[in-house]
């Protein structure tokens, strides 16, 4: 009998709970710099588009 299936699925859960947890931080990150850009968009234009 092998315990080694066990381990693999814990070990698959770990990484994806990890998977998950980057996306949902990613995905926080895009929607931050996406509001930045709204927000300061008349600042980019008048100063001319630096970024």
């Amino acid at each position: 009998m092998r315990e080694i299936p066990k381990d693999d699925e814990i070990s698959a859960g770990l990484v994806s709970d990890k998977s998950q947890f980057c996306g949902a931080t990613f995905n926080g990150a895009n929607q931050l710099s996406l509001h930045y850009k709204e927000q300061h968009s008349e600042e980019m234009a008048q100063t001319g588009d630096s970024l």
